[in-house]
């Protein structure tokens, strides 16, 4: 990864998308499944995001938890430290590439919203992970299934884009229980979900699930 990739124009378009209903709808349900599988008191947790883009995350968590976000953007992590500049709760940014900077076991809680997938080696960003979270800590993903590229790529073609969507992975449902069980993970909870229905040459689509929302839990 490059860091500033893409930009204050990219800081910008994340920041849109994470305001948008459909993003709070799937990281709100993400955060339940988490909820509900986790085996140790809820709050106050140690919650660490990576790839945390502009910062919208730790407004839907307790105000008693401690918040650590990662990225890669400064003018993303620019927002985010203006967004909680003057809050009472504990939200902290940094412009990290990786992981290694922090202790073994310190997290109770680690999330990669949309950022996971986007990192060229999946396998070292996950050990990585499992280095910092606590026994009994979840990890909570929302990664692209393999229908992404396809679906953007005829919704961006639609809107007269040429180029081809870049930087997703490829993998299916079954791809990413193989790699995360691969790492030492356990999958609690695997969910598929959509887009919000749009128009493809005068037709409704819905139909293509091209997010995975996952829970997983390290052995």
């Amino acid at each position: 990864m490059d860091i500033d990739y893409g930009g204050l124009s990219y800081a910008e378009s994340v920041d849109r998308f994470s305001d948008t209903a459909e993003w709070q709808y799937h990281t709100a349900e993400l955060l339940g499944d988490m909820r509900t599988l986790s085996m140790v008191q809820w709050s106050p947790l140690d919650w660490l995001e990576f790839g945390c883009g502009t910062g919208r995350l730790p407004g839907m968590l307790s105000d008693t938890s401690r918040y650590v976000g990662t990225d890669i953007n400064r003018f993303c992590l620019r927002k985010a430290k203006i967004r909680y500049s003057g809050c009472l709760r504990s939200a902290e940014f940094l412009c990290r590439e990786d992981l290694l900077g922090f202790s073994k076991r310190s997290f109770d809680n680690v999330v990669a919203i949309h950022s996971l997938s986007q990192v060229k080696d999946i396998p070292k960003y996950l050990r990585q992970i499992k280095y910092v979270l606590r026994p009994k800590g979840l990890l909570g993903l929302i990664v692209p299934n393999s229908g992404y590229r396809v679906l953007m790529w005829a919704r961006n073609k639609c809107r007269g884009y040429k180029d081809e969507p870049r930087g997703q992975s490829s993998h299916t449902g079954n791809g990413w229980r193989k790699v995360l069980e691969k790492q030492g993970f356990d999958i609690f909870s695997m969910k598929y979900c959509g887009d919000k229905p749009w128009v493809l040459h005068g037709l409704p689509v819905d139909s293509v699930k091209s997010k995975i929302l996952i829970v997983a839990r390290t052995y």
